[in-house]
């Protein structure tokens, strides 16, 4: 009888992809199975296409199936970072755990690739400023496009300059976690990190060392004559005086917030978001962190935005929503509740203020109106920044801004405590969470 040796190996896994553990393993089965009448390799390899727990045939994520899972996973409609790393997060928590790590070694080759002063040039340019960590992530938030944007970025990062998503990649934190992140998900079920969880290196973040190449350094003459088009595009030269004196005065990693300006206040809110299940206390610990980190002037402006925004909310109609959410709401829990409601995002918090009724099944709504120091952020954020003084001091005086202040009375109407009324009023919320208990009483 003809033995097939090693071609069936060969035929299977090519030299280049070729994991020696199951290709061998594989040989000795149609070896085996040569020699066995009326079951021979076909039947044998069948029989573990049909079992899924013997499937020998695993898909190595080699660079080119890499980026086809980066482009397979791009959100449809309007692209956004976060939208894209909850497709890949959970496309690669689907892959076996010798596939995650392979996914993770041909990521980090990327990053790898793409540490080059000309690229953390460029990065310096768009965002007008850019720090070491930021870098990191902006790198992830290049891989995340695709390998034929990163090639022409890691080529011309001039490029760029009409790339519509360039801003969006310095957000590539999550990014820079994923296979980190899909690993522990896989292995371990949760997002919550423990010392007693082990992780193998290819899946854990590292350091890269110097950049290769040269950099122009970090005067804005140099820079418009190396990136004129990226300059023209993206440089800000209020943002970039802010930036000269945060490093004269040794102020740590740059985070743009140089006006009043909503967009910005809104990326830093998502930007914040923790990677683990939802919880409003760990999106505040990170929300805290990342606006301490900002200049005086900057803290003033996340606070003027964020109290406008608590003034927007400031409605009987949200206020009734929320008394039915909680089953009782006061003035306190109200100022919580409004401002829980700005870290889910602009998209989520538009939508309730104008609709309260549109809540749907939003999962962590009622832990809105028990977590107050939300409320208390730009105050703590400045008294931590500014004066050093920890969260529990109030022995010093603040700028008005920065003061959690009354919004007075609510516009609107209110319908009151009456059941039959909030019923009219908010069907769908009263049937989803009014508690029964309390409508008896």
């Amino acid at each position: 009888m003809m033995r097939h040796s090693g071609r069936w190996e060969n035929l299977l896994y090519p030299a280049s992809t070729a994991r020696g553990g199951d290709a061998r393993i594989l040989a000795q089965l149609f070896r085996l199975s040569a020699t066995s009448a009326g079951n021979g390799p076909i039947q044998m390899l069948l029989s573990c296409l049909v079992t899924p727990d013997h499937f020998l045939l695993k898909t190595i994520v080699d660079e080119a199936q890499f980026w086809q899972l980066i482009e397979a996973t791009k959100p449809f409609g309007p692209y956004t970072i976060e939208a894209h790393y909850d497709r890949l997060l959970e496309r690669i928590c689907s892959l076996t755990e010798p596939e995650i790590r392979e996914f993770a070694k041909v990521f980090h080759a990327q990053l790898e690739n793409a540490n080059r002063w000309e690229v953390w040039d460029a990065a310096y340019v768009i965002n007008t400023g850019c720090g070491d960590d930021s870098f990191e992530d902006f790198k992830a938030g290049l891989i995340a496009q695709g390998e034929n944007v990163l090639q022409t970025a890691l080529e011309a990062p001039e490029s760029l300059a009409q790339y519509p998503y360039a801003e969006q990649l310095i957000r590539g934190e999550s990014i820079l976690f994923l296979p980190f992140t899909a690993y522990q998900l896989k292995v371990y079920g949760t997002y919550d990190y423990d010392s007693s969880q082990e992780f193998p290196t290819e899946v854990l973040p590292r350091g890269r060392g110097e950049p290769s190449g040269a950099t122009v350094g970090e005067e804005s003459e140099a820079l418009q004559k190396r990136f004129p088009q990226l300059f023209a595009a993206f440089w800000d030269l209020e943002e970039y005086s802010a930036e000269r004196v945060r490093k004269r005065l040794g102020r740590g990693r740059r985070t743009s917030l140089s006006q009043a300006d909503g967009d910005k206040f809104w990326q830093l809110v998502e930007r914040s978001r923790p990677f683990a299940p939802y919880t409003i206390q760990a999106h505040y610990d990170r929300l805290l962190e990342t606006v301490s980190g900002l200049t005086e002037p900057e803290i003033l402006s996340f606070a003027r935005v964020f109290n406008a925004l608590m003034q927007k909310a400031h409605r009987w109609e949200l206020w009734d929503a929320a008394y039915v959410i909680n089953t009782g709401c006061d003035h306190d829990s109200f100022e919580a509740f409004k401002a829980g409601l700005i870290l889910q995002g602009q998209e989520l918090f538009e939508a309730i203020v104008e609709s309260p009724e549109s809540w749907g099944g939003f999962i962590g709504v009622r832990d809105l109106a028990h977590f107050g120091a939300v409320r208390f952020l730009p105050w703590t954020s400045y008294r931590i920044k500014l004066l050093g003084l920890p969260p529990d001091d109030s022995s010093s005086s603040y700028p008005s801004e920065v003061l959690p202040g009354s919004c007075g009375e609510p516009s609107g109407h209110s319908v009151g405590d009456d059941i039959e009324a909030l019923k009219q009023r908010f069907p769908k919320l009263l049937g989803f969470w009014y508690i029964p208990e309390f409508i008896s009483e």
